[in-house]
Formats: structure tokens, C-alpha cells, sequence
């Protein structure tokens, strides 16, 4: 499980006066980008099993939420999630147990790397 931000276009649809500047411009704050967050939910073949897209504003935890709510039936054979940093955190790993009985697993990346690192199991 992961997410992107997504670059939004003036032709993706009126913005929410809520998450959006009156220019529709969305900001992720972290990568400096006006955007939507695309949650993905994928096999170990890196298949899509799941999508969600929202506005820039959702945490990685609650994108979480939103994005696994409802997968159990369609993905019955799901034991183990794993997923970066962003969606670590007690409260959607005892979510994610109490849900399903899935098992979240953080993958952390060194604090002293710098720049893109290959992690594994990722």
C-alpha cells in the first residue's frame, strides 16, 4: 500500500472550495505540488487490487481507511499489508486487525539515506 500525488489539470473538474484555492490549486506540502492523493492497494506482482483518490488534504492514515474499507470479500486470500511510513500508527494497524484481520507491516527507509532508496520488500 502506498500513494502519489497526482498533478490535477484545469480540465479535471470543478475543485472543493474546501481543499482548493479559488484558482483550484491543491497543494501537497510535502513534494510542493498541486495535486490529489492516489491510494493504491497492490499484489506482490505490483497489480492493482485497489484505488482510491482523494483530495490533497486526507492523511495517509485515513486514505488508508478509505481505501481498504469494503476489500475483505474481494480480496479474501489478504493476510499481510505493507506500506511506507506515512500510514504507520497504532490506530489504523488496530483498525486493519479489528476490520479484517489483516497485519500491517512498515516498511521504513534509513533516516541517513538521502535521496531515492530501493527498500526492500517494497
Amino acid at each position: 500500500m502506498d500513494w502519489q500525488s497526482v498533478k490535477i489539470t484545469e480540465e479535471c473538474g470543478k475543485p472543493d472550495p474546501n481543499v482548493y484555492d479559488a484558482h483550484g490549486n491543491g497543494s501537497d506540502a510535502h513534494k510542493n505540488v498541486k495535486s490529489r492523493k492516489r491510494h493504491l492497494l497492490v499484489d506482490t506482482l505490483g497489480l492493482p487490487l485497489s484505488i482510491y483518490v482523494a483530495p490533497v488534504d486526507v492523511e495517509e492514515r485515513d486514505g488508508a481507511r478509505l481505501l481498504l474499507a469494503g476489500s475483505k470479500p474481494l480480496v479474501p486470500r489478504l493476510r499481510k499489508i505493507r506500506a511506507d511510513g506515512a500510514y504507520g500508527g497504532e490506530s489504523l494497524a488496530e483498525w486493519c486487525r479489528g476490520e479484517s484481520g489483516w497485519k500491517p507491516e512498515i516498511v521504513e527507509r534509513e533516516r541517513k539515506a538521502g535521496g531515492f532508496e530501493v527498500l526492500a520488500k517494497r
